[in-house]
């Protein structure tokens, strides 16, 4: 929204595998380019497993065949599996590209890749896996967050002058295959700790959700369900205290300065959440499937209201909430 602003034209090419937001993007008035399922990468649950199947030689043929016609300045990636092979191919026809990526895994050819991700050594671990020329945009001044966010924070802040615990936010997350959520929440619910409400949020590919409807309306706590709400921003600011999955849903917390506990629910989550809780941004319990109902109950039973205050205080120091501008106003000094 911030590069429509701009005068930005946006075209999104996403592939037809099980998950694939095409419909919400264009629901939100964006054109997609739907390229045909071919068993590549994202039709599995893991978006990190062994990508085998997966030419990026081809993709990069059917993405430019897609955008045929189209005047494009400058290409975005964000996939786990597309390296230097893929963007080599794009870049014979699209002189412009800038990668988005967090795991510093593997080789790129980009003119600016842009990493959101705080941890040990973030600076400088891209040294040897792109060019020398590449601009580095690195470390949670860039992630990259709706407005809303920002718009938020002062009001967020200033409610969190003096810390409570009366409103909790569940949230793991669009997808949450393992049913993270109904554990986080059942643990909850086994806790002493006498919420005024719990709000659960969820995205529109979570498969529980009649489930989970059943599990709010058994319990005798005050919870309320958000199913792919637009809300987000104003449920962390109203919550005292969440419960989350690692990742980009971390730099949303650090922005409204949201005390949290945080679970691993992925590889790629796991760098974030350590550094995040290297600094005392957060409470991390671990990975997932190793944390138990009982886990998330005693966790919040042993919750200081100081230890709310100081948590706040370290995450809200560490993101703005204005990295989508610097992004853009890089791009636009170099593209435009």
């Amino acid at each position: 929204m911030e590069a429509c602003a701009r005068g930005v034209r946006a075209v999104f090419v996403c592939r037809d595998h099980v998950g694939h937001l095409a419909g919400y993007i264009q629901s939100h008035g964006f054109q997609v380019c739907l390229l045909p399922r071919h068993g590549f990468p994202g039709d599995e649950q893991d978006s990190l497993a062994d990508p085998s199947e997966f030419s990026q030689v081809d993709d990069a043929v059917e993405t430019l065949q897609a955008l045929k016609g189209e005047r494009i300045d400058c290409v975005v990636v964000d996939h786990y599996h597309i390296d230097f092979r893929w963007e080599e191919i794009v870049m014979r026809t699209i002189p412009y590209v800038s990668v988005i990526d967090d795991l510093a895994n593997r080789s790129h050819k980009c003119q600016i890749l842009i990493d959101q991700a705080f941890g040990e050594s973030y600076e400088t671990r891209y040294s040897c896996l792109i060019p020398e020329d590449c601009l580095k945009l690195l470390g949670p001044r860039y992630a990259l967050l709706r407005a809303e966010f920002h718009a938020m924070r002062a009001t967020s802040l200033n409610r969190r002058r003096v810390a409570k615990l009366d409103r909790l936010l569940i949230c793991m997350g669009g997808g949450d295959p393992t049913n993270e959520v109904a554990k986080a929440l059942a643990g909850v619910c086994m806790s002493n700790v006498k919420l005024q409400h719990i709000d659960v949020v969820v995205g529109q590919s979570y498969p529980f959700t009649k489930s989970l409807h059943q599990q709010v309306e058994s319990s005798d706590r005050r919870i309320s369900l958000h199913v792919s709400t637009n809300r987000m921003a104003e449920l962390m600011m109203r919550a005292d205290l969440a419960i989350t999955s690692g990742g980009g849903v971390s730099w949303e917390k650090c922005v409204l300065g949201l005390p949290s506990i945080t679970v691993v629910l992925g590889g790629d989550q796991h760098y974030i959440s350590l550094g995040i809780a290297s600094v005392g941004a957060h409470i991390l319990l671990g990975m997932a499937e190793n944390v138990s109902v009982e886990d998330y109950a005693k966790m919040l039973n042993e919750v200081k209201i100081d230890q709310l205050e100081l948590i706040s205080e370290n995450a809200r120091s560490i993101c703005d909430g204005l990295g989508a501008k610097r992004v853009l106003d890089v791009i636009f000094s170099e593209v435009v």
